[in-house]
């Protein structure tokens, strides 16, 4: 009964705020949804969601450093699942001597790790008469991701990623340089932008490299990637199959350049895709910049991009995200979202606010409850109004 009044105070508060017209009005909208919406997860509690861009930005370093991936996300290293997640994430951190005890390996040559993500959604929306109206409760097991890394040597290594829908990824990883230069071949995540953790973010979803369901068609493909990485620069260029049910290939790029010292660290990069769909004819592609700040307790991120999916048709996509530390393992952050599927059409729109708490009490254990308001208008049939409370549990290794 506390959620429903609670939600449903917002709920009517924001659709409110909705009906004004004039810029200055919609202006008053955002400020007033983002003071509700923080008042309402501070009552709710403490918790959090995990995500990997972040810490890119915040430590000024590459994502390779924590990741088989060379763009994150997927089986973490060594240094990412046994020091990282135990000494510079938890709110209680452990001494070098207690981490030395913890090792996720099986021999010499084997190691081993897991995602668990599982997520409890209470949503609501409105019927004609401004009643709200409970919709979408349930309990989501979102992620389970059990992970191998076999080293053959120091620059030749296997790994696998076995989720809920079967092999997830499956490729072999070559380096050299002391690990600045990487191939790998198999199938795997492909490099795109900040390659967000939460699949239903926009970047992901409207790009289909995510869904409301979870993955999206364009995340994980098999074929070639190959690239530079070093403190400074990130380099990837990738062919993949493609488009299922196409007979060309895909083609993509991601460049990010980080800046910055101890005090202030930056980050810009640039990506891009193409998939050709065979035949000579019109290839979807999509391309635009991520980009991030950190500068004492706060770190930014964002990514907008255009995408041209129908031939003739502009679409333009972007994620915001404001993350504050609170004190150590415990952050608010707050996300605005906007879609808009033709640039040079009245085809509609889509936003989403988003505000949460990240709490890690101690490595491997996150909790995270976030509020979320969403409007869309992407067809003829109106708009559709609702919002949804979100608690996450995330275990992994």
């Amino acid at each position: 009964m506390k959620h429903n009044t609670i939600t449903a105070i917002v709920g009517r508060f924001i659709r409110t705020m909705g009906n004004m017209q004039t810029c200055i009005a919609n202006y008053r909208e955002r400020i007033m949804k983002f003071i509700v919406l923080t008042t309402v997860v501070l009552m709710i509690g403490t918790s959090m969601t995990f995500a990997l861009p972040e810490y890119m930005v915040e430590y000024n370093q590459t994502c390779a450093l924590c990741h088989h991936n060379p763009t994150g996300g997927g089986m973490r290293t060594l240094y990412g699942s046994q020091f990282f997640s135990y000494s510079d994430l938890p709110m209680k951190p452990k001494s070098f001597e207690e981490i030395q005890s913890i090792l996720p390996k099986a021999g010499d040559a084997l190691q081993y790790g897991f995602d668990l993500r599982s997520l409890y959604v209470f949503g609501h929306g409105y019927d004609d008469d401004e009643n709200m109206q409970t919709q979408g409760n349930e309990y989501v097991l979102m992620q389970g991701d059990v992970y191998f890394a076999y080293a053959l040597n120091d620059a030749t290594s296997a790994v696998i990623d076995v989720s809920l829908n079967g092999i997830e990824e499956a490729f072999a990883n070559f380096s050299a340089w002391n690990g600045k230069l990487r191939l790998r071949s198999g199938k795997f995540k492909t490099s795109y932008g900040w390659g967000w953790v939460d699949h239903t973010t926009y970047v992901r979803r409207f790009l289909d490299y995510g869904s409301l369901q979870g993955p999206g068609s364009r995340t994980y493909d098999s074929g070639f990637e190959g690239g530079f990485y070093n403190d400074r620069w990130d380099a990837t260029l990738g062919v993949v199959n493609g488009l299922r049910g196409t007979n060309g290939n895909a083609y993509y790029t991601r460049l990010a350049r980080r800046f910055g010292n101890n005090t202030f660290s930056a980050t810009l990069g640039l990506s891009g895709r193409s998939d050709d769909l065979g035949g000579g004819g019109f290839s979807p592609m999509h391309y635009g910049a991520f980009y991030g700040a950190d500068i004492g307790p706060f770190t930014w991120l964002g990514e907008t991009n255009l995408a041209e999916e129908i031939e003739g048709t502009n679409a333009f996509i972007t994620t915001q995200q404001l993350r504050y530390m609170i004190k150590r393992g415990l952050f608010l952050h707050g996300w605005y979202e906007f879609y808009d599927p033709d640039l040079d059409k009245q085809s509609g729109f889509a936003y989403r606010y988003r505000l949460g708490l990240d709490i890690i009490p101690r490595g491997y254990i996150g909790i995270t409850p976030i509020y979320e308001w969403n409007h869309e208008e992407l067809d003829d049939t109106g708009s559709n109004e609702f919002g949804q409370l979100l608690l996450q549990l995330h275990l992994w290794l």
